[in-house]
């Protein structure tokens, strides 16, 4: 079955990539609450970083994935060009912004000095790896389009290696090497995104499609595809944008409710990187199918796929869940937090095992949108979500009614209710299927008689 060939293999290389993140914690955390604070509020500019890219990637992956099913080769090669031209920017943008204005960027976050003086020394260093990263995931996006899913897989078993190697030497000073602290484990984090980028570049230019290589190819854009990736990616972009700055606005909230509440949301989201792995992994997996299904016309399986894969991610997401529930003493054990932090993430635990499964459901749901080739639904859903409910209740609950750090940190996860009711009635209407290659616009019609005859069928029944 396609779900665990691609998704497995995808869900394990997420859950390596978390593994830095939780390594960076675990290490970080002996230097004390500030330190931990401070490198998990670094870590959310990284996620912005994320979030403004992530629109290309997604875009570019829909156009990967569905020429990937049409079999269209030049088309491929021209999408990866301009996906990953258009990343790259990008990445740049956001180093000039962490090496240079580092002290400003943590402003943003938390208004604790020595919180913003530590982050500041993360930044600077860190901030040199963003290009790495957002061309690593280019490649990524590229490899797994194309079914090739086991190289991204190695790169990131020899990122997570270099990683906590250098975490080990530098942080704390082993083997004779300086104790360099937060600094050691940025300098670690950056050897680690240039290794990743290194395999990544070794197999893929080893790759017998080549498409890697087809430098030529990969820049000979027509006018017609600019236009039409950009019109498909411009709803995913402002997507992602606008959702960062709402996270940022939440972020900001959290990082005031002190020292404990702060270490509480770094381990916090070390655990959740570790349960997203599983189902970021499905999400993937199921947008390269419906995607493929899509580009090469086979409509009525894409459609049938979604409704599937909605209801299976939330169940295994469930059930991961419960597991990490279940588990969360001996987790905790391993960064020796206070007892107060302590607490925190217990009760965090809980109310993210109620709220990931929606969450879960809604992230794929808009994921599958996005495959289909209808990017601008998803965008409402996301965009409206956060920015019309979770950030300002954020805000409100948290600065000005001061209520209890749990409550506002649940208050977060109010809008998932409401966007998987309207999310799951839009894929079962199936009006979401647009596809960008000439196979699968030439079987709409086809679909869309399938839909009306289903459609009428329910309501009769």
């Amino acid at each position: 079955m396609d779900i665990g060939r691609i998704g497995l293999p995808v869900a394990l290389q997420n859950l390596l990539t978390s593994t830095l993140s939780l390594v960076d914690s675990l290490m970080v955390g002996g230097l004390g609450s500030y330190a931990l604070g401070a490198v998990g509020l670094a870590g959310q500019f990284s996620s912005l970083l994320y979030a403004s890219y992530w629109g290309l990637a997604s875009g570019g992956t829909m156009f990967f994935a569905q020429y990937w099913g049409s079999k269209d080769d030049e088309g491929l090669c021209r999408s990866y060009g301009l996906t990953m031209a258009s990343m790259m920017l990008v990445g740049f943008v956001f180093m000039i912004l962490a090496v240079i204005f580092p002290q400003a960027v943590m402003g943003v976050y938390t208004n604790d000095p020595e919180v913003q003086q530590i982050g500041a020394q993360y930044l600077r260093i860190i901030g040199l790896s963003y290009p790495l990263q957002v061309l690593a995931m280019a490649i990524s996006c590229l490899l797994r389009s194309t079914e090739n899913v086991k190289v991204p897989l190695y790169a990131s078993i020899g990122s997570v290696l270099t990683n906590t190697g250098l975490n080990y030497l530098l942080i704390g000073g082993h083997f004779g090497a300086p104790a360099l602290g937060v600094s050691g484990a940025a300098i670690a984090s950056l050897t680690a995104a240039g290794v990743n980028l290194i395999i990544l570049l070794w197999f893929a230019l080893r790759d017998r499609k080549g498409y890697i290589r087809r430098l030529r190819d990969q820049f000979r854009w027509t006018r017609a595809l600019i236009k039409e990736y950009y019109v498909k990616c411009a709803p995913i972009i402002a997507n992602e944008l606008l959702y960062g700055i709402g996270v940022l606005l939440i972020n900001r909230v959290l990082g005031r409710q002190g020292a404990d509440a702060l270490a509480a949301v770094a381990i916090f989201r070390s655990i959740e990187g570790l349960i997203f792995a599983f189902f970021g992994g499905l999400a993937n997996a199921s947008s390269v199918m419906i995607g493929k299904q899509a580009g090469a016309g086979h409509l009525k399986e894409a459609y049938g796929d979604a409704k599937r894969l909605s209801l299976l991610c939330p169940m295994i997401t469930l059930v991961v869940c419960v597991l990490v529930v279940c588990l969360r003493e001996p987790i905790l054990g391993l960064f020796s937090p206070t007892p107060a932090t302590a607490e925190y993430v217990r009760a965090m635990l809980l109310i993210y095992m109620v709220a990931a499964p929606l969450r879960t459901c809604n992230y794929i749901q808009v994921n599958n949108f996005r495959a289909g080739g209808e990017t601008l639904l998803g965008a409402i859903f996301e965009i409206g979500g956060i920015l019309l409910i979770s950030a300002p209740i954020v805000n409100l609950t948290g600065l000005y009614l001061h209520w209890p750090f749990l409550l506002v940190f649940g208050s977060m996860y109010l809008e998932e209710i409401i966007k998987v009711f309207l999310e799951t009635f839009f894929t079962l209407r199936g009006k979401w299927l647009k596809p960008v290659t000439p196979e699968g616009q030439a079987a709409l019609d086809e679909f869309r008689g399938y839909l009306k005859k289903r459609h009428k069928r329910e309501a009769c029944a």
